[in-house]
This record gives C-alpha cells, structure tokens and sequence, in this order.
C-alpha cells in the first residue's frame, strides 16, 4: 500500500477510537471507505490501538510526576509562611494532575471500552 494511504487510515482509525465508536462499526468503514480488505484494516486497527495505549502511558508518567511535584509544593507551602493563594492553586494542580494520571494509567491498561 502507500504510504499516504497508510497514514490516512491510521489517522481515521485514532479518530474513530477517540471518539470510542464500536470496533466493528469502525473497520468496515475503513475497509470501504479506503478499499482495504478487513483483515488488513484490522491489523491497522490493533497496531494504532497501542500505539495509543503507549502514548496514554508515557503522558500518565508525565501527569504523575508534574502533580506529585506541585502537590508538595502545595502542601510545604500550606504549613509555611507564604502566599496561600498561590499554594492552594498548587493543591488544586497536583491533585488535578494525579488524577488525569489516573485515568490515563486504566485507559493504558485496561484498553478502551469494548461493547459486546
């Protein structure tokens, strides 16, 4: 195949799974709308799955550290002797972050919601 062509359906395929539409749904209109045959659409299919859950993966390390970080911040600055605006805030951000961390880490390995 070529290599637009690949690119394109990778692209619907990531789309189609962020929009969480049904995998079967999904494949067969790859498969007609870019005159694939479905076994190959589903391979795609798989390899672009992954491709996020990794993406997911990495991107849950990085909320985890950045609100671990500003979590503490918040929380040493809560006992001192500064602006507590400003450290509230940090809590809100550190606790905010941790939790989309959360979220990314069941997206990354419990996969997507698959209806039967």
């Amino acid at each position: 195949m070529e290599e637009d062509k690949i690119n394109l359906l990778e692209k619907y395929l990531a789309y189609q799974m962020l929009q969480l539409s049904l995998k079967f749904y999904t494949i067969n209109k790859a498969s007609k709308n870019f005159d694939i045959p479905k076994d190959t659409v589903k391979s795609y299919y798989f390899k672009v799955r992954k491709n996020i859950k990794v993406r997911a993966l990495k991107r849950a390390l990085i909320y985890l550290i950045i609100g671990s970080i500003t979590l503490f911040i918040g929380v040493k600055g809560t006992f001192g002797e500064s602006s507590k605006i400003i450290l509230y805030g940090a809590l809100l951000v550190g606790l905010g972050s941790i939790a989309t961390s959360l979220g990314l880490f069941v997206l990354a390995f419990k996969g997507f919601v698959s209806l039967k």
